[in-house]
């Protein structure tokens, strides 16, 4: 007990309150004792308004060793802070790591965490869920969605959600960033945790009532166990029959998708949706080389008598041949000069939504793709022009280019 009020009066001593002298005349030890805490931890969960209210009846008491200050208050508020959002990481806070930097650090985020409470964002509801070929592109907006959301310890919603790393992924040194790192460390139980998951519950249910994919998570309506409802949903729109879907999609794209000239269908369209096929290979776990999707690039770019492409298709075979971002922009630079102000009429639009889906039969609830019936097809329908073949293979001169499993 001894220890850990001694350390309690380090760590108050960081934030300005007098620690000098007889320990029973120190003002830690006045703050300690008239506030009956016992550790560090007692500041868990204290909230700004929480800190202000103990200094105001401190301050009120009349302490022989002197009422505390507005900076030492502020710092007071950080050192709550700073407890809090360890202690909902799992982690302890150490004397050691409590000095003048972390105390500013935590004020900071202390007042804009304040201030965020105060003036709230409320998103934008997020749309009904898509359980085919664009499941991924969903799952990513309901994602962020949630990110957008904080739960009980304010911490993003998604976390309730968060899909498994792989092992040995650390998040304080592979996480992309400081959220990431917040939302796998938070623990998946305890009281905010079953408050959360209800919460994203509820969010499930809003973008599923109504729809197919409802099925899939009714049974979860007693428990409100939003994380165990996404699981399934994962497991049902991530199996082998809409891997092979989304597989063929991308096969098709890569065989289908040419560019000419801007006028019928722009560069950028072009690019994007060579990058929306490599995604898809991404997302059902192939690898595809920078060094074939270059090729595909280029090789997939009729540009007839212009010299300045021509050229430009040569540089970058010749300088760029593993750096896909790379070879786009400097293909895009050119395509602007190949073409000054050039616009795609009205006609593009349409030949973009043939090369992304177009008419068909054998969409995913029977004819043209829509949910019942009759109607347009998402992404073509029985493999689109050219019929349903097999895998093709993007680059047919260069072994390379052929997806290859990383499973």
């Amino acid at each position: 007990m001894a220890a850990r009020l001694n350390e309690l009066r380090g760590f108050l001593s960081v934030c300005g309150i007098n620690n000098t002298g007889p320990t029973n005349a120190r003002q830690t030890t006045e703050l300690i004792t008239s506030q009956g805490f016992t550790s560090i931890d007692d500041f868990n969960g204290f909230k700004q308004a929480d800190v202000g209210r103990l200094v105001k009846a401190f301050n009120t008491g009349n302490p022989v060793s002197g009422t505390i200050g507005f900076m030492s208050q502020k710092k007071l508020e950080a050192l709550a802070f700073w407890v809090t959002d360890l202690k909902k990481r799992g982690l302890t806070p150490t004397l050691a790591e409590w000095n003048n930097d972390a105390v500013e650090k935590a004020r900071i985020e202390s007042d804009i965490t304040s201030e965020q409470k105060a003036n709230p964002v409320v998103p934008k509801r997020c749309d009904k869920i898509v359980t085919g070929l664009d499941w991924y592109t969903w799952s990513e907006k309901f994602d962020n969605y949630l990110s957008a959301i904080r739960g009980v310890d304010d911490v993003p919603l998604s976390y309730v959600i968060r899909r498994p790393k792989p092992a040995g992924w650390d998040p304080v040194t592979d996480a992309n960033s400081p959220e990431e790192t917040l939302i796998y460390q938070v623990a998946l139980n305890g009281s905010a945790f079953e408050q959360d998951n209800k919460t994203v519950f509820t969010k499930i249910l809003e973008v599923t009532l109504g729809e197919p994919a409802y099925e899939w998570i009714r049974s979860f309506e007693q428990t409100k166990d939003g994380r165990g409802a996404m699981e399934v949903l994962r497991q049902h729109c991530e199996g082998s029959n809409f891997t092979e879907l989304r597989v063929n999609e991308a096969d098709r794209i890569l065989r289908e998708t040419v560019y000419n000239n801007e006028r019928h269908f722009s560069f950028e369209s072009y690019s994007t949706l060579l990058q929306k096929a490599y995604t898809i290979y991404e997302q059902t776990g192939q690898v595809y080389p920078d060094r074939a999707k270059v090729r595909r690039l280029i090789d997939k770019m009729s540009v007839g008598n212009s010299l300045v492409l021509s050229h430009a298709k040569e540089h970058v075979i010749d300088n760029m041949p593993n750096d896909w971002v790379q070879a786009v922009n400097y293909m895009k630079t050119k395509v602007a000069q190949a073409f000054p102000g050039a616009q795609a009429p009205r006609s593009t639009r349409r030949f973009v939504n043939e090369v992304n889906g177009g008419r068909g039969r054998g969409g995913r609830f029977g004819r043209g793709g829509g949910r019942d019936g009759r109607g347009r097809g998402n992404y073509g329908g029985r493999g689109g022009r050219g019929g349903r073949g097999g895998r093709g293979t993007p680059c047919p001169d260069d072994d390379s280019a052929i997806p290859k499993s990383i499973n």
